[in-house]
């Protein structure tokens, strides 16, 4: 074709309007982006409840506190994956069900939620069948599906049931469990909950169970969220009081756009106000970006701790410090293990001299409140007596397990060694002065 005036024009706008057409649509692309975010629900709560135990009827009645609570709105969407003991139909309270959680203005004892399917959990509405909640992969398998088909700009999971703690008894030394489910006998370790919930922008993990806020859990999915709630010892079966703790967030994000950090702290609240009889019972919650820093300080101090034993004396001093005089967590009934309460130690640890237990209590003083975070010492038999040895998943560089907690592989002054024995566990249970 040959060149012309005309020929050159055609072509300039042709070009011009390619030009500013990319340009232009992009931008509309943005703003209906934009729209469709602004459409979706605030928040989704995932509630993951293990009931597969003692804990079914536990189970049940909080199914109807979050009904109670009168929480689902345009703004907000609760999802609840149930898994009663046994196998057959909620009439029955056994099988495993997911629900959309729907708002009961009756305030009637019977479920009203709307039973949901789910292929990739092999769920149908027209069936029971029987799941194994203690899979990690199931718990993957139903934060995707909801994120998938229930969008919303906010994304929080609570983990329901049992928190074992390092539980040896008949089940294998690996890492701490939860998620127990009676009807396989497993349970969820740290490792592949944290494994599941890796990279699915959790605004909030919260734990309804015994032992949660422990330093070894949280270290481990430090990356996984924005926000950590649970307790260092003990939960009743009754737990959380879901129905206050949604109706007032719900009746607060009517007015503003609460925040993860907010719903944390009405839990916290209600927490304490419904076991205000009890000193014993509490819940704490931080932003997990912060795991790294209290552990760094922690180690930091338990250094210092290790320098201090030197002989048979300060062992059995700061041993008797440790067990007797330090805050711990424990079980009541059966072997159980123990742990110590960070801000608890370092408090203890400031009075024998070591500042750098002053740090630790800085970085633990957050809210207004010191922080509640447990620390495993040691585990204990029946009768309430030190076992000589820590689960082989507790020492550093086992060459039995493959796999350990990301706190026991990284950690130096602290966790039992196999080779090196500088720690303060290694110098006080391990060492013959």
């Amino acid at each position: 074709m040959k060149i012309t005036g005309k020929n050159i024009l055609w072509v300039l706008l042709v070009l011009g309007f390619c030009f500013f057409g990319c340009e232009y649509l992009p931008e509309i692309e943005k703003n209906e982006i934009k729209e469709v975010e602004k459409s979706k629900p605030l928040w989704t709560f995932i509630i993951y409840m293990a009931g597969d135990n003692e804990l079914s009827a536990s189970a049940l009645e909080d199914l109807n506190e979050l009904e109670e609570a009168k929480a689902v709105s345009d703004k907000i969407q609760i999802f609840a994956l149930v898994d009663f003991a046994g196998d057959g139909n909620l009439s029955s309270n056994s099988g495993t069900f997911l629900f959309k959680i729907k708002n009961d203005f009756e305030d009637s004892e019977d479920i009203v939620s709307e039973r949901i399917a789910c292929a990739p959990l092999g769920l149908r509405t027209d069936e029971e069948i029987e799941i194994n909640l203690a899979d990690s992969s199931v718990l993957e398998k139903t934060i995707d599906f909801i994120k998938g088909e229930y969008p919303s700009q906010e994304y929080g999971l609570i983990m329901w049931g049992h928190g074992t703690g390092y539980k040896s008894a008949n089940i294998p030394e690996k890492t701490r469990g939860f998620a127990v489910d009676d009807t396989s006998g497993e349970y969820m370790s740290t490792i592949n909950f944290a494994k599941a919930i890796n990279k699915k922008n959790l605004s909030v993990i919260g734990f309804d169970t015994c032992f949660g806020m422990l330093l070894e859990n949280i270290y481990e999915i430090k990356d996984c969220g924005k926000y950590f709630i649970g307790s260092s010892g003990l939960v009743p079966a009754n737990g959380w009081n879901y129905k206050t703790v949604f109706s007032e967030f719900a009746k607060n994000l009517e007015k503003s756009q609460e925040s993860g950090e907010d719903f944390c702290k009405i839990a916290v609240n209600h927490f304490e106000n419904l076991y205000s009889s009890n000193e014993k019972l509490k819940i704490s919650y931080l932003e997990l970006e912060q795991v790294r820093k209290i552990s760094e300080k922690f180690d930091k101090l338990a250094k210092k701790i290790g320098e201090n034993i030197i002989d048979k004396s300060s062992q059995e001093k700061f041993f008797n410090i440790l067990f007797n005089d330090v805050k711990s967590y424990y079980n009541n009934y059966g072997a159980t293990d123990l742990y110590l309460d960070l801000y608890s130690l370092a408090d203890k640890m400031l009075q024998e001299g070591i500042d750098e237990a002053g740090e630790l209590k800085d970085v633990l003083l957050q809210n207004e409140k010191n922080l509640n975070i447990g620390i495993h010492f040691a585990a204990l038999t029946s009768e309430g007596i030190i076992k000589e040895r820590h689960s082989n998943s507790y020492i550093k560089n086992d060459k039995i397990i493959n796999e350990q907690l990301r706190f026991v592989a990284e950690n130096q002054y602290w966790v039992p060694n196999y080779e090196t024995k500088d720690s303060v566990l290694d110098k006080l249970f391990y060492t013959n002065f």
